[in-house]
């Protein structure tokens, strides 16, 4: 089914915004278990289950709507401070939410349905319900629920509500379960009967609701059909203004009764697939807006050249909108792993406190849902071989309850997210050792200590000492590496004995469009990420042909990689030749190349199966000429010379000592 189907089934709409309600139970669920009295929270939980089972209900989700309606009953005892909430109960209605999801799947036919553990789970539910009076004293709830009050609520439905499968009816028996209601339609814009349409709603229907409960809660039954138009609550005594329920209110004839005098719609639901359809229109745009410019260049036409500039300012515009549509807050994704620290610290033992910072910070949609996967594996780390046992913890001089940080910020084109904790820190001695007795690592090579932590995302590698339901197998933390790089990311880790590791990913903002600087090399042009060059030089080729594989920049040691010699192009440079030095995983490295041609917003274009597997590329561009340009991957490339310069062929000229800054000038085509 397109996604444009999806958007329109309104069974599909509801699982969208369902798990969304379910993401944030879970999210209040975990509060509630650190402040069990909080009124408020217990509220938040209580409208959930109450907006998912009416809403299930409506759209013919008869199993999850019936499942829910058991959980909503023990939570309105706790609302009425007649069932206490235990860490038993949380974790209980953790595994029925956990439950109520697999529901939703079924019913789409993404898994297949198991009844067995939603059966045990109203089983134990019943349990504490039997036990309610058995409890301390009451929760006080009236900072949350207000007194018996008198509401009138006027919902005027869209015209296609009943083309979207709505069915009012169970909206209507659900205010009725919050209280007496009165309902009137106003039938003013009925249209004559020769001109009725059926399957059209031109009703209007005023409610007068007596019930101790909130406007929120009474917007939450019309959360699936109000597009934020529709409905309109009112106390009666903050609005004597307002018609009583049973009178008519006068509209232009032929008009909608509820399409008077709306606010505008805040926000939408777009899909996915349609945001990455209008990036890929966008890349093409720009693309065809360079052929634009460069044609503009070469005529010399000064109309045609205003109108490559006007082009290239409303190109970057629509570029960078386009671009923001996709930035998503980390804070949502970094709520979801409260759960995953809980319930792995309940099966270690352990006490963990989870905090996050830097939760606003934006980033690509189609970036965070594949760092998903690598951080949950980065936090089982911690949990699992950083942080000691309470019992541990103490004999050290730490409190008894670890700390586990989810941080994120902005470094210039890349968003920094760090993983780090207060535990035992890494051994590497014990790492290095470890990687000798599994002939990972020569016995009688020096390695510092960054270069022995990077041991661990080595594949097989493991120092736990006995396998266990949460690691120990030694996979993982390549797999880590791997999907961090497949990015275009790096991951890096720090470690003081005793005190704490942090892991540190760099992530590219978005994996569609990237400032790059683009290079030529013989006759193949190639494109350089801009936010990892740090200069450009220009220098005599001469003073490079004698083999020397470093040059000194500002008193530092710098190694060259020829691009030349590295992808076989040509016979070498020519009388001048310029290096872009250029911050890789691995260190400085200098990259010889022919000529700067300058910057370039680089629309990446995946590789084909054939070339997939090219080291040190991670992609292609169309050029405004209609020519390819590769795009680099640096750290690749890095890694690779250095691979290359262990073995014995790889220096055949003698070593002079390396040309210095002064033998070399500022390129003239390029200032960063």
């Amino acid at each position: 089914m397109s996604d444009a189907n999806q958007m329109g089934d309104p069974r599909l709409a509801f699982c969208e915004e369902a798990r969304d309600l379910l993401i944030d139970l879970e999210a209040a669920l975990l509060e509630l278990e650190n402040d069990p009295r909080d009124a408020e929270t217990i509220g938040r939980v209580f409208r959930a289950l109450h907006t998912i089972k009416g809403s299930g209900a409506m759209f013919g989700f008869d199993e999850v709507a019936s499942f829910t309606h058991n959980l909503e009953s023990a939570y309105d005892l706790v609302r009425s401070g007649e069932l206490a909430v235990t860490p038993a109960l949380i974790s209980l209605t953790l595994c029925a939410r956990d439950h109520i999801l697999h529901l939703l799947e079924s019913s789409l036919g993404h898994t297949a349905l198991n009844r067995t553990p939603g059966l045990a789970i109203l089983g134990a539910i019943r349990e504490f319900a039997d036990v309610r009076n058995a409890v301390p004293p009451p929760v006080d709830l009236t900072s949350s629920v207000a007194a018996l009050k008198e509401f009138k609520i006027r919902f005027a439905p869209p015209v296609d509500l009943f083309l979207r499968g709505s069915n009012l009816l169970p909206l209507f028996d659900e205010l009725r379960e919050l209280g007496d209601l009165d309902i009137h339609a106003d039938i003013s814009a009925l249209p004559p009967l020769a001109e009725l349409l059926p399957d059209h709603c031109y009703l209007v229907w005023n409610l007068r609701l007596s019930a101790s409960c909130t406007p929120e809660a009474i917007r939450d039954v019309f959360l699936f059909v109000d597009d934020g138009e529709s409905l309109t609550i009112t106390a009666v005594e903050d609005a004597p203004e307002v018609a009583p329920a049973d009178e008519a209110v006068e509209t232009p004839p032929g008009e909608n009764p509820g399409t008077a005098a709306r606010p505008a719609t805040t926000s939408l639901r777009v899909p996915a697939a349609k945001l990455d359809e209008l990036i890929n229109i966008v890349g093409e745009l720009v693309t065809i807006q360079a052929r634009l410019t460069r044609f503009a260049t070469q005529s010399g036409d000064i109309e045609i050249a205003h109108i490559a500039e006007e082009t290239e300012r409303l190109t970057s515009l629509l570029r960078d909108n386009t671009m923001s549509l996709r930035m998503l807050p980390l804070e949502a994704t970094f709520a979801r792993y409260r759960r995953l620290v809980r319930d792995l610290a309940g099966e270690l033992g352990k006490q963990i406190d989870l905090s996050t910072v830097g939760g606003d910070t934006e980033l690509d949609k189609s970036v965070i849902d594949q760092i998903a996967d690598p951080l949950v594996h980065l936090i089982r780390n911690s949990v699992d071989h950083g942080i000691e046992t309470p019992e541990q913890r103490r004999r050290l001089g730490k409190p008894a309850c670890g700390r586990l940080v989810l941080s994120a910020s902005h470094s210039g084109s890349q968003v920094l997210i760090q993983v780090s904790d207060d535990g035992n820190g890494i051994d590497p001695v014990r790492v290095r050792a470890k990687a000798i007795e599994k002939g990972l690592v020569d016995p009688r090579a020096e390695l510092s200590e960054s270069e022995i932590f990077s041991l661990i995302f080595r594949t097989g590698f493991s120092t736990a000492a006995s396998v266990s339901s949460v690691s120990g197998r030694g996979v993982g933390m390549d797999v880590v590496k791997r999907n961090v790089e497949s990015l275009r990311g790096s991951i890096d880790v720090t470690s003081t004995l005793g005190q704490g590791t942090v892991f540190t990913l760099k992530l590219p903002l978005t994996l569609a469009i990237i400032d790059g600087l683009l290079v030529r090399v013989a006759a193949q042009y190639f494109v350089f990420p801009v936010v990892q060059v740090i200069e450009c030089l220009e220098v005599k080729t001469d003073t490079l042909l004698r083999g020397r594989e470093f040059i000194e920049v500002r008193g530092k040691l710098v190694p060259l990689v020829f691009l030349h010699r590295f992808f076989r192009l040509g016979s070498g440079p020519g009388i001048r030749t310029q290096i872009l030095v250029a911050q890789t995983t691995s260190g400085d490295f200098g990259f010889v190349v022919d000529a700067v041609i300058g910057d370039h917003k680089t629309v990446i274009k995946q590789l084909g199966p054939l070339c997939q597997q090219v080291e040190a590329v991670s992609g292609a561009t169309i050029l405004g000429d209609g020519s390819i340009a590769l795009i680099l991957d640096v750290d690749k490339l890095a890694h690779s010379a250095l691979a290359d310069a262990a073995r014995p062929t790889a220096f055949p000229y003698s070593w002079t000592g390396p040309p210095t800054i002064a033998a070399c000038t500022p390129c003239p085509d390029f200032n960063l």
